[in-house]
């Protein structure tokens, strides 16, 4: 017969349970609650879709084309939007007087942005808004500043910033909603 009992009067097996209950609990207090008051992402930045296609043309053995889009907030919404289309050499080519953008002389390249039915989406608020045309210099290779040379032709509300192995172009007012893009294209003539 006993008459004291030191352990408590519980069973291992039921403290153990007791324990894993209360460590449960507050597992799923920790993990059920957040702890930010306000988010910011990607402020007042660029954000380029990293899914460039390679294309090829008659003066240019590769070219890589990457569109670059901003987030722009709304009340109530919000739409990824198209900002900025950079076309450059791909890595393997090497920019320079005879080589790359460099045989591409006086030629002009036209940007054009289409939707899922195959239509030209508009790109921006100029006199041809479904497209942009860039012409290259003659010779389009600058040796003097180690860039392309280029010019964006009017009808196209946009930018155009020189690069040494190609050019971008960026809208003065985007307005292209990135998620109705299928596909960008260059032409060359």
């Amino acid at each position: 017969m006993e008459i004291l009992k030191f352990d408590g009067g519980r069973s291992p097996q039921k403290r153990t349970r007791l324990v894993t209950m209360i460590a449960g609990a507050f597992l799923v207090a920790a993990v059920g609650s957040t702890f930010a008051a306000n988010i910011s992402i990607n402020t007042n930045n660029s954000l380029e879709y990293a899914q460039g296609v390679t294309q090829a043309t008659a003066c240019n053995p590769g070219i890589l084309i990457v569109p670059a889009n901003r987030f722009v907030n709304t009340a109530g919404a919000g739409t990824f939007q198209l900002e900025t289309i950079t076309v450059t050499d791909t890595a393997s080519v090497t920019t320079g007087t005879n080589a790359g953008f460099g045989k591409c002389s006086d030629q002009t390249f036209r940007l054009r942005a289409f939707g899922n039915t195959g239509n030209a989406l508009t790109l921006s608020a100029g006199s041809t808004p479904t497209y942009c045309d860039v012409k290259l210099s003659n010779p389009a290779w600058n040796t003097g500043t180690s860039v392309v040379d280029a010019t964006l032709l009017s009808g196209c509300t946009a930018s155009l910033t020189k690069l040494s192995k190609g050019f971008a172009v960026a809208f003065t007012t985007p307005s292209l909603v990135a998620a109705d893009i299928f596909k960008i294209t260059i032409e060359s003539f």
